[in-house]
């Protein structure tokens, strides 16, 4: 059995998510989702929407947390519902969550924030996929999911390069979005950046097909399954990947490493999430954890989700980093600014490249 010092060393901190949000006529803003302790007691944290705390808060039964979360104490009760009212409901400003320390009020980890964009999703301003499209970019086939996730992504890039970079996805010229899906990024980043010059990437030629006839303000290129590619060196100035180098083996990782150091001119800015230790610990598996701190790099796991658009099952894969050798793997080619912890999805963390 694990030591619990192995898995709080690997999740530096708690996993929160929401899963629903609706809005009433008479202005008041529900949250549900769920929250795990912060070093087992649920009572020091709570959820806050723009720094406001929740007229109503609430933590509820959650059985089924426990079998998830099992080195976690105290989950039988980590889902919450936060109530709002009074809520501007016509405002622009988009609506961003924060699990926070009840007393402090500082987020436990900012890079874990949630945003909303209330307008966009009440005017239905994004284009929606269809199911089995969204199944294979998020693993659901939730629209609400699709917009929710796509703009933290998104919202999240932006932080990252104004806070490492000093300028935000607007201040960019040539966007890539490598392993773009269907989009889920991409319509996000274009209400950050409008005047960027975006361009999707992706192995699945049917989501590319599908974003050509349904994103018009973005161009999408179909690649092939190991570099390179037709584009041109140096083509890009900010290239991000959310959830790819999350699934390739050691092979595909290191040469599609290569490929983005050639497609991102100097200076350029590399964005790319990766497994680490939240996501082991979000596994649950104390085999995978065991070998792949042994290891560095563990890319035995199958993923069987784009077996059918690919052509192959042996090329998607479930792929985990130690701490040390994301930093061997990637500073052979880039300068590593950091590794944002858990950044993306509660767990996936960010690596924060420079092109040199």
């Amino acid at each position: 059995m694990l030591h619990p010092r192995v898995i709080f060393d690997l999740c530096r901190f708690p996993m929160w998510l929401i899963n629903g949000i609706s809005i009433a006529p008479n202005r008041q803003v529900t949250v549900d989702g769920w929250a795990l302790p912060d070093r087992g007691d649920l009572m020091v944290g709570e959820i806050v929407m723009n720094r406001r705390k929740a007229d109503f808060f609430q933590w509820r039964e959650s059985p089924d947390m426990a079998k998830a979360f099992k080195w976690h104490e105290n989950t039988e009760v980590a889902r919450f519902r936060a109530v709002f009212h009074n809520v501007d409901i016509d405002t622009e400003e988009m609506l961003r969550f924060s699990y926070v320390g009840r007393w402090s009020r500082d987020p436990f980890n900012r890079w874990q924030d949630i945003y909303f964009p209330l307008q966009a999703w009440r005017n239905k301003l994004f284009a929606e996929p269809d199911g089995p499209r969204m199944k294979r970019t998020q693993g659901n086939t939730d629209f609400f999911w699709y917009v929710l996730y796509g703009t933290t992504a998104a919202e999240v890039l932006n932080e990252v390069t104004k806070t490492y970079f000093g300028k935000g996805l607007a201040d960019f010229r040539d966007i890539c979005d490598w392993g773009c899906g269907c989009a889920r990024v991409v319509q996000a980043v274009h209400r950050i950046a409008p005047k960027a010059n975006v361009v999707g990437l992706d192995i699945d030629q049917d989501n590319i097909t599908w974003c050509q006839g349904n994103i018009p303000y973005a161009q999408f290129e179909h690649v092939p399954l190991f570099p390179p590619t037709d584009i041109p060196d140096g083509r890009f100035d900010l290239l991000y990947g959310i959830s790819v180098f999350t699934h390739l083996t050691r092979q595909a990782f290191e040469a599609w490493r290569d490929e983005l150091h050639r497609l991102v001119r100097p200076g350029g800015v590399v964005l790319v999430t990766v497994n680490r230790g939240a996501s082991l610990v979000r596994m649950g598996n104390e085999e995978l954890i065991v070998r792949a701190l042994a290891t560095g790099f563990d890319d035995t796991s199958t993923d069987h989700a784009l077996d059918d658009q690919i052509g192959t099952d042996t090329y998607y894969r479930g792929t985990f980093l130690s701490t040390a050798e994301a930093m061997r793997i990637f500073g052979t080619r880039f300068r590593v600014r950091d590794i944002a912890s858990q950044a993306n999805g509660t767990s996936q963390d960010l690596v924060v490249c420079e092109r040199i």
